[in-house]
């Protein structure tokens, strides 16, 4: 008798404050990519995107992969300040409102600026709990991933392991993309 699939939820939260504009061909074509790729994998996934800047926007909560289309210059525009942990906290609520427990869930932050406006979840040391909690007992894998910033420090104050921390320069946005694509793929491939 065979096993059950398992279906993986893969959970993106893209910042798109002011200071990505530079960035924003590379975040549309390595998202796009990135996307393409999971697409073409076996395996049951869901996808949830979340993108913010001081507004938060859940693009998709749970969609299956198949429903899930490609940023655009008109779906992404980078604009306005960061509420960093009111995008991390709020996704994670949104996702964990609507699946089973102990859902294999990874999670991917991808951002280019420190917190100056969250309302919500100010609280970085509670955020810190809530993630830390996710990675134990629900086995989900956080990776969080900064350019222009110091990317393993910052995920280190959010309890996010030093191993799922990525920096990346404006210039390898792309190859960043490339490295979680293949982080999904390994995580998807034990998971299901």
């Amino acid at each position: 008798m065979s096993k059950k699939q398992k279906t993986v939820d893969i959970v993106c939260v893209i910042d798109r404050s002011g200071s990505m504009l530079p960035l924003t061909k590379d975040v549309i074509g390595g998202f796009n990519k990135f996307l393409e790729e999971q697409k073409g994998l076996p395996g049951k996934a869901n996808m949830t995107l979340a993108m913010f800047n001081h507004e938060y926007n859940l693009v998709y909560d749970r969609a299956s992969l198949d429903d899930v289309k490609d940023l655009d210059a008109a779906s992404y525009i980078a604009s306005g300040m960061t509420a960093l942990y009111d995008a991390i906290g709020k996704t994670v609520s949104e996702v964990r409102a609507t699946q089973k427990k102990k859902t294999p869930t990874i999670m991917a932050i991808f951002t280019d600026g420190e917190e100056n406006n969250s309302k919500e979840y100010r609280d970085r040391a509670a955020l810190k709990e809530m993630l830390e909690k996710l990675q134990k007992k629900n086995k989900w894998e956080i990776h969080f991933i900064g350019v222009g910033i110091d990317a393993f420090s910052d995920a280190k104050e959010l309890g996010i392991l030093h191993a799922n921390a990525q920096a990346a320069s404006a210039s390898g946005v792309a190859q960043t993309y490339d490295s979680y694509t293949t982080s999904v793929a390994k995580f998807r491939q034990t998971n299901t």
